[in-house]
């Protein structure tokens, strides 16, 4: 099978050879029978092709396709081992494009013959057989013809080839997935157990298995398309992806994204199926982080030459094809327990990629010398005066991009929209700047200019957009020149190389507009509620703020960039007045931007359109009135770059450039005896993100708690919107990177009931917004906390920095609010910060030095919100180079228990010390709110094996670690040592808190608060991510403090405390999420003489409890949700007692909590007997394990599970005494005796390094204590 573009040396000598003696001669082959008198601009011809032994070389197969004149035309012939494309004029032919050798084994096959806009393709069951770009014949007949022995063909068909749009969101009144065809795995259709007509985003498909998991839809013959679909790959998901050319089971494309796993990190591949078995075409670095809450965009492009996968936009992997070029199109995971699917859309892709390779360049009219550079990509050049030109005179809205390099200072460019050859326009650089010429009826015209030129010899990147009569040039991402006049609307583009000039060309690019996806939809009864109104209808997304101009309408929202605004006046012809529209206005006044009139007269048969830029009458014209029969004019105001352009019904009416454009943001209605309704205005932003979440928000990042849609209210669970909930941060983040001047506009609520059943009237507050932020942490932007600190005070926040504050506007209570929805706006513009509640300016901030941050967040504390709306309007998009992979809670390794762990005392020496080689001891999280995960890592530690790690799970607290939680006496034990590792700039202390309960603070990296007094500082104290000892005197400086010894403690920490207590609730000023710290050593002692006494016993064993088997945790998922019981066999678990069971909290069944309901359990018994039945209470946070599980006489309701390890016997020790913290004990027992007395024969520290012997004779790890001798 063919390559892309690709063919043998054999064959283009063949080829060449046939070309230089005047073509193949073409006899006319018997009739055949005609398929389509008048062939398609793109069409299919489809066969069946069934190969028999006796196939003779004579034999074959064509296809015959006759341009208007029928002498003329292609003719696509198949043969024993290969298939051609001839170019037929008169009766010669010649052969055209490339092919290869093609299988026939005995047997049936299928056969496409694929007639596009600018080729030609023959494929043999999905493979490419031949290929040639030709585009100069089309539009008569199409028929075959068979000739030969040895082959037959069937059902043969002519297939026109429409455009493809397929939308699907699942939302079914059956559970039949029709037109979806399941092929492997299980499928069906997902749906929140509500009324759809009061819930956002109600259905969805969900695949599983334990291998493979596809679902296809569409027709055979799709190609040329892309496939998108928004995706939710849960945490038991090993990939989740995108098939493509499917023809069956075995034989398909996929693009797939795996997850990213502990000991392997995840991929995003191309795969090509074929007879079952996988191969990878193209693969890239980047997993997503399983969640159950995290949706995604995925997308792949598929054309004949390649396939090109995407992650919400974003280009991540790409594959040139051999095929299959053609097949329908599906919904793909692998090993995943339950994987979600929504919003798919597969349309048409239509593109040109030129690298002017021969077979594709020799497509072109080419006037001059060219000549091809070997390269990567390959380079044409061209020498004195050159043009090239390619393509049809219909394209249009698109986007075309070449690299140019020119040579010396003469004119270079390209052509874009040409007709022909007297309309077109052409963008050239020479020594005397850059221009755009326009080029209508013949008549030449520079429309606009630059100054500067393109630099000979350094590559430039030439990019066109042309929109809808609206042309913009940029040169390496820049935007230079620009035109919205009467010149050619559509067509074809080109090369231009002026006279005497030198320049070289690679690597062109067009992209076509598609068609835009379907609007979300808003459920009906969100539109008719009142509480509901203002953000989910048109006319709530206009305001009108002053009473002194009723009819005066200003648009939600700012648009920054180019917008369209459209709307309808009904009964034009019976009305006398005018309606207006202002663009670039600052929304108190319509005069202070563009200002567009619309006007009609009474008995005129035309309105009158004026212009105006601010008070100033620049443009005027007239405009139609609607067609015979129709009564309403639809007006089109549009403003793009420099340009405002006014259509009516459908003609350009009126053109206006601004050489100096304003920089108002607003848009402005108003009418005056004019009947236009404003719920049909409608305002269209290029720079503007409006989301109801009525699709998967895939635009959101979720960074902490739990986010989905879910009821807003328990006592009527019917009414269900998107929203998160946490004990800590819930936040959701918009993925879209902005730059320059943002709006953010949100409506949200409370969430009415919470996991654990907490007060839902306390938690009206912290309904809260950040811009311009890291994309990470909250305190890196500007920050609104509405109704914070208890509902006590609404701030306005630079970073950890609380500029504005006020305790007036505050959320309103539950019995004010409880149907209502809290409207919240945060917006930059410039220096100025501006932030709003219910449309009414709450602060006005200039900051001197204004953020950059690049994202937007919505989120709550310790509390649940419902977001019905949020809106998104920037100056200017950032582009990504690598998508948002998912975010999960940081979470610790979990560390092989210590073999035989013992501990160690001196009677002699008082000590306390861990070296965090057996456990954590007494060192643990301070507090239970939002406390720091700690565990015991293997990451370089100080010394030995291991140490401890803490990690800041959520960004709010102060990270404290409790060092000693017990009564010490620090003049006893009053020097305080350890290693620590903390990350850069990370501001951390030591705190003391006495029997009467004072704290004191002891300074490390933080600095000095009034919160806490400071008693002393720990010299040469570093955050920078390296280890590094500490060591203090308490007692030195507990001193000046407490009168005399003995000093007692109620507890040592360390925390991150230098930010106001009330900031730190919020994580503001405190150590941001995820961050990482380590400590190993730590140790208080007091000093004794040089004899040492130590004491020692063995401490119980510990035994890793495996996680609940995925199998296991789907089943009890539908049992939680739906009742029913789990069958465990008998015999997994044998000898062992009763003890207490924890199941986890299951994302997508009902809320798992202690509050009274059981999972029923039925244990399989012996044949014969009946099956034994019990009720386990379920408990949020524990694990699971059947294997571990005994059934032994248990009366109902009482808990079951995995009992503790029995004791194990220690019959020896062995031990070394010295000065080495990490000695290991050998393997040589010297007793029984658990104590032993030692000699030191200098100061400093002294060890004990001791381990275990079982009576198995195995040993145990090494565990070790120092003490201090003077």
């Amino acid at each position: 099978m063919l390559g892309r573009r690709t063919y043998t040396a054999a064959l283009a000598a063949a080829i060449a050879a046939l070309l230089a003696c005047g073509g193949i001669g073409w006899a006319e082959a018997p009739r055949g029978e005609i398929l389509e008198p008048t062939g398609a601009n793109e069409f299919d011809v489809i066969a069946t092709l069934t190969a028999e032994p006796q196939w003779t070389a004579g034999a074959q197969f064509e296809v015959k396709i006759d341009d208007q004149d029928p002498e003329r035309g292609y003719l696509v012939r198949v043969e024993k081992g290969r298939a051609t494309v001839l170019k037929r004029n008169g009766r010669s032919a010649k052969p055209i494009g490339v092919s290869g050798p093609v299988s026939f084994p005995e047997g049936e096959h299928r056969l496409s013959v694929k007639r596009r806009e600018t080729r030609l393709l023959v494929l043999v069951d999905g493979q490419i057989a031949a290929r040639a770009y030709d585009h100069a014949y089309g539009g008569g007949e199409v028929s075959y013809s068979i000739s030969g022995e040895g082959l037959n063909f069937s059902k043969v068909r002519y297939q026109p080839i429409d455009d493809i749009y397929f939308a699907e969101d699942f939302v079914r009144t059956s559970s039949e997935l029709a037109p979806w065809e399941p092929m492997l795995g299980s499928w069906r259709l997902g749906y929140l157990r509500v009324s759809s007509s009061r819930a956002a985003n109600a259905f969805w498909c969900v695949g599983q298995a334990d291998g493979v998991a596809l679902t296809v839809t569409g027709h055979p013959f799709w190609d040329n398309y892309s496939v998108q679909a928004a995706v939710r790959p849960t945490k038991n998901c090993g990939a989740i992806g995108l098939a493509f050319c499917c023809q069956d089971a075995k034989n398909y494309l996929a693009f797939r994204w795996t997850a990213d796993q502990p000991d392997q990190p995840g991929k995003r591949e191309i795969v090509q199926v074929v007879d079952g078995k996988t191969r990878i075409l193209a693969s890239a670095p980047g997993g997503f982080t399983p969640s159950e809450y995290q949706w995604y965009r995925l997308r792949v492009n598929v054309s004949e030459g390649a396939a090109v996968g995407l992650v919400d936009g974003i280009t991540v992997v790409y594959a040139p094809l051999e095929g299959p070029g053609e097949g329908k199109v599906g919904l793909y995971a692998v090993h995943s327990d339950g994987s979600y699917f929504d919003d798919v859309l597969v349309r048409s892709y239509q593109t040109v990629c030129e690298d002017f390779e021969p077979e594709t360049f020799a497509a072109w009219e080419r006037r001059g010398k060219w000549s091809l550079e070997a390269g990567d990509p390959p380079i044409e050049k061209a020498a004195g005066e050159a043009t090239a030109f390619y393509g049809f005179p219909h394209w249009a809205d698109y986007q075309y991009m070449v690299d140019v390099l020119p040579g010396n200072g003469r004119p270079v460019g390209v052509y874009f929209n040409r007709q022909g050859p007297d309309d077109y326009y052409l963008y050239r650089s020479s020594s005397a700047g850059q221009e755009l010429v326009r080029v209508l009826n013949g008549h030449a015209e520079k429309v606009d200019s630059a100054k500067a030129s393109l630099s000979a010899n350094h590559w430039h990147t030439i990019q066109v957009r042309s929109l809808g009569g609206h042309v913009r040039l940029a040169v390496d991402g820049e935007p230079i020149l620009e035109d919205y006049g009467d010149g050619s609307e559509a067509g074809g583009v080109g090369l231009y190389v002026g006279p005497k000039s030198v320049a070289k060309f690679r690597r062109l690019r067009m992209y076509f507009a598609e068609e835009p996806a379907p609007d979300e939809r808003i459920p009906e009864r969100f539109k008719v509620d009142p509480h509901m109104r203002e953000w989910a209808t048109a006319a709530g997304d206009w305001l009108n703020p002053n009473p002194a101009a009723p009819g005066e309408f200003w648009r939600r929202g700012d648009f920054y960039d180019d917008l369209v605004v459209e709307f309808p006046i009904e009964e034009i012809r019976e009305q006398i007045g005018s309606a207006t529209v202002a663009l670039a206005a600052d929304g108190k006044t319509l005069a202070s931007g563009y200002r567009v009139i619309v006007n009609h007269a009474e008995g005129a048969d035309h309105v009158t359109v004026q212009l105006y830029r601010e008070s100033k009458l620049v443009r005027e014209a007239k405009g139609p009135l609607p067609a015979e029969g129709e009564t309403t004019l639809i007006t089109r105001v549009e403003r793009r770059g420099k340009f405002v352009a006014v259509n009516i019904a459908d003609e350009p009416v009126l053109r206006y450039a601004d050489s100096q454009p304003l920089i108002g943001s607003r848009v402005g209605f108003t009418t005056d005896q004019l009947y236009a309704r404003i719920n049909e205005v409608i305002v269209t932003g290029s720079n503007q993100l409006e989301h109801t979440f009525n699709v998967a928000p895939v635009y959101w990042m979720v960074r902490g708690g739990v986010w989905g849609v879910q009821p807003r209210y328990g006592c009527d669970p019917r009414w269900s919107f998107y929203g998160g909930y946490s004990k800590g941060i819930a936040s959701v983040w918009h993925k879209r990177p902005v730059k320059g001047d943002v709006t953010f506009d949100v409506y949200a609520a409370i969430k009415m009931d919470l996991p654990g059943g907490d007060d839902y009237g306390a938690r009206w507050r912290d309904i809260n917004l950040t811009i311009c932020s890291d994309g990470e942490h909250l305190n890196s932007g500007y920050t609104l906390i509405y109704g914070g600190w208890h509902n006590s005070y609404t701030r306005l926040l630079r970073c950890n920095e609380v500029v504005a504050e006020t305790n007036k506007v505050l959320v309103p209570n539950k019995d004010q609010a409880h149907r209502e929805w809290m409207h919240v706006t945060l917006e930059k513009k410039g220096q100025h910060i501006v932030a709003y509640v219910g449309n009414q300016v709450v602060f006005e901030y200039t900051d001197p030095q204004p953020l950059e941050g690049e994202y937007c967040a919505i989120w709550t504390r310790d509390n649940g919100i419902m977001v019905a709306r949020a809106n998104l309007y920037y100056q200017h998009a950032q582009a990504r180079q690598q998508p948002f992979s998912g975010y999960s809670e940081p979470e610790l390794p979990a560390r092989t228990p210590a073999r035989y762990p013992l501990t160690i005392s001196s009677s002699t020496h008082p000590t306390i010390a861990n070296d965090f080689e057996v456990g954590l001891g007494q060192v643990g999280p301070r507090g239970s709110d939002l406390a720091a995960h700690l565990g015991l890592v293997d990451t370089e530690p100080a010394s030995g094996h291991y140490c401890l790690a803490a990690i800041n799970a959520c960004p709010a607290g102060d990270f404290a670690i409790n060092l000693r939680s017990t009564i010490f006496d620090a003049a006893r034990l009053s020097r305080l040592s350890f290693d620590y590792r903390f990350p850069k700039d990370a501001r951390i202390n030591l705190y003391l808190q006495t029997g009467d309960r004072e704290t004191y603070a002891i300074l490390m990296t933080g600095k000095e608060s009034a919160e806490h007094p400071t008693i002393g500082k720990v010299t040469g104290a570093v955050a920078d991510g390296a280890w590094h000892h500490a060591q203090i005197d308490l007692a030195q400086c507990l001193a000046a403090k407490i009168d005399k010894p003995p000093y007692k403690m109620r507890a040592l920490w360390l925390a991150s405390r230098s930010a106001a207590p009330d900031l730190r609730w919020y994580g503001f000023g405190s150590i941001p999420g995820g961050t990482r710290l380590y400590l190993d050593n730590f140790a208080l002692r007091g000093a004794g003489d040089r004899t040492v006494t130590f004491e020692w016993s063995a401490l119980p064993g510990e035994v890793a409890r495996p996680a609940i088997p995925a199998e296991v945790l789907t089943e009890l998922e539908a049992i939680i949700r739906e009742g029913g019981a789990i069958e465990i066999p008998e015999g997994l678990g044998d000898d062992l007692g009763a003890a207490a069971i924890e199941l986890p909290d299951i994302a997508g069944g009902a809320e798992v909590a202690a509050d009274g309901r059981v999972v029923h359990i039925r244990v399989a018994r012996p044949e014969g007997e009946a099956p034994r039945a019990v009720a386990v209470p379920i408990v949020d946070g524990g694990e699971l394990d059947t294997r571990l599980i005994k059934i032994d006489e248990i009366s109902s309701g009482t808990a079951i599970g995995i009992p503790p390890p029995p004791p194990v016997e220690i019959v020896g020790y062995s031990y070394v005494f010295d000065q080495k913290p990490d000695t290991e004990a050998p393997e040589k027992s010297k007793g029984s005796g658990t104590s032993a007395t030692f000699t030191a024969d200098r100061p400093g520290l002294w060890y004990l390094h001791l381990r275990g012997q079982a009576k198995d004779g195995t040993w145990g790890d090494t565990c070790h204590l120092g003490v201090l001798v003077e």
